[in-house]
């Protein structure tokens, strides 16, 4: 059974809205907790955040999905994602350069590994439309 959109106009939406919305936050929380104890050398602690923050994470989409917050024909959705993922090449690089002009070259180096994990994005996306959705390829 499909819990899709069960919330959406009833009197639950606003209160799932909400939710969503806060697990969402929580799962980027979760993640800065991650890093702040990594760089500080607690990594057993930055591991409990981390796991913390994946469940916020689906937490979010559990939500998301009891308000239909997003097309249940979710390929055209997945084509315009591609899109943006593949195209982090082309963004990336000058927040890149800025990182580096400020004299934070490690958060640079970082965020080129990040277009470069953003650009395979793009190509698994592609590989998941070519194989699920042909007609939305171009």
């Amino acid at each position: 059974m499909s819990i899709y959109g069960k919330t959406k106009g009833t009197a639950m939406e606003q209160i799932v809205d909400q939710m969503a919305k806060g697990e969402s936050d929580g799962a980027m929380i979760y993640q800065f907790l991650a890093r702040m104890a990594r760089e500080q050398g607690l990594p057993e602690v930055a591991k409990k955040f981390y796991n913390i923050a994946m469940q916020e994470s689906i937490h979010s989409g559990f939500f998301s999905a009891l308000n239909g917050k997003y097309d249940q024909n979710f390929w055209p959705f997945v084509a315009q994602i591609q899109k943006l993922e593949a195209s982090a090449d082309e963004k990336m690089p000058e927040m890149i350069e800025g990182l580096r002009k400020l004299g934070i070259p490690e958060a640079a180096d970082e965020l080129e590994i990040f277009m470069g994990q953003e650009t395979n994005h793009g190509k698994i996306l592609a590989e998941l439309l070519a194989e699920h959705a042909p007609e939305l390829c171009k």
